[in-house]
């Protein structure tokens, strides 16, 4: 017969009450780590939501290279009424431009073109027609570029009638990011507007990376509400990687298990390139870092 003497431990009871007292530890950290997880899929899909406004087809007629402008109108995509000028050697002036005017051809690439990897200049062309009112005098809108990814962007107002520059405008990741006129992640740029006198919009676009030139015309409130709604989103999609990140180191240094400690890797890597991508990185963490910004653009 077995005897036990009081006080001694039966053999495998240490490794079950272990295992015990572990349980409630590991069930709290998988109830973080999902809630985490809904909070990241809501961020997701609200910003699918918060993706580019659709404009009316009496406002923008596709290849027409001519777009109308009221005051407090809804946001207006201007992809659709671009005229293009191509400029592989990318060493055309705003001059040249000018002198070329009837060489730009209408794009009909839709509200989001994109040429994927591309190393040419491309031009662009809209004019954009401010109907005349009574009681307004100035029109006043913010030309949204979406892409944060351009190293270069130009935008230009020309009147076409003497050809004289109104305003001209350079600006990219490859400037600082104290250059922008507007304090935002992308490129957003206020344009002051005549009732009743048309003006040429020229927009010049190059990046080292994939080259999107979709572009929206916003009116000020409504993109100082659109631009507050998708940083709150960008905030709390960030925080819920971040709470995955922590809740996977959590788990590494409880488990020493090295899975969660490639996790920790894989979700820092993907915080990281979103950072970049998104231009939030630009704007707050490393504003005056150009190299490094298209290097993070190119290879995250």
């Amino acid at each position: 017969m077995v005897q036990t003497h009081r006080g001694a431990v039966p053999d495998g009871w240490a490794g079950k009450k272990s295992a015990q007292t572990r349980v409630p530890f590991t069930r709290g950290f998988r109830a973080a780590g999902l809630f985490a997880c809904l909070l990241l899929s809501v961020c997701l899909l609200t910003l699918c939501g918060l993706g580019r406004p659709v404009s009316a087809a009496s406002e923008t007629l596709s290849g027409s290279g001519v777009l109308r402008v009221n005051p407090g109108q809804a946001p207006q995509p201007i992809a659709s009424a671009y005229l293009m000028l191509k400029d592989p050697s990318g060493g055309l002036s705003l001059e040249d431009i000018k002198a070329r005017r009837a060489d730009f051809t209408p794009l009909r690439m839709g509200d989001a073109p994109n040429f994927g990897m591309s190393a040419d200049t491309y031009w662009f062309r809209v004019g954009l027609y401010p109907e005349a009112t009574e009681d307004i005098r100035h029109i006043t809108k913010i030309l949204e570029v979406t892409a944060p990814t351009l190293s270069h962007v130009r935008i230009a107002v020309v009147d076409p009638v003497s050809g004289q520059t109104v305003s001209d405008l350079q600006t990219g990741y490859s400037y600082p990011f104290d250059s922008r006129p507007e304090q935002y992640r992308g490129f957003a740029v206020p344009l002051e507007l005549d009732p009743g006198r048309p003006v040429d919009l020229y927009l010049q676009i190059r990046s080292l990376g994939a080259l999107d030139a979709a572009a929206t015309l916003w009116d000020p409130k409504d993109f100082e509400e659109y631009s507050r709604d998708s940083y709150l989103v960008y905030g709390l999609y960030f925080g819920a990687l971040g709470a995955l990140i922590l809740y996977n180191l959590m788990l590494f240094v409880s488990l020493r298990d090295t899975t969660y400690l490639l996790y920790v890797a894989f979700a820092g890597a993907l915080a990281l390139g979103n950072i970049a991508h998104t231009g939030i990185g630009f704007q707050f963490l490393w504003p005056d870092a150009v190299i490094w910004t298209g290097i993070a653009h190119v290879t995250l």
